[in-house]
């Protein structure tokens, strides 16, 4: 093998390597991206879901208020689960601290 042919041949195995390889890198890319979506997606429903529920449990306790039902309200188990997704809303991704509802709401 003359060194002009070992140079074509050195030349097209770099090629191709660096051609799978960019694939590679492409595809898991692509991969991460689509996965960091279905994430961030999933975080802002259950944001939108803990919202909802604790927009419910104020409006069902101003009715129990109004309607003078369940008594003790600190002790019902409206509290008690509001309690619970607010301690869930402090908890971040990145480590911040947030209330889902301010603190004037807490009554």
């Amino acid at each position: 093998m003359d060194q002009g042919v070992a140079a074509v041949l050195g030349a097209a195995v770099g090629v191709i390597g660096t051609l799978g390889t960019a694939t590679l890198t492409y595809l898991a890319t692509r991969h991460q991206v689509r996965d960091q979506g279905r994430v961030d997606h999933a975080k802002v429903l259950r944001e939108e879901r803990k919202a909802a529920y604790l927009d419910f449990l104020e409006a069902a306790e101003s009715c129990s208020k109004v309607c003078d039902f369940g008594g003790n309200l600190r002790d019902s188990a409206a509290e008690k689960t509001r309690r619970r997704f607010r301690g869930n809303s402090r908890r971040t991704i990145d480590g911040t601290v947030r209330d889902a509802v301010p603190a004037a709401a807490t009554g």
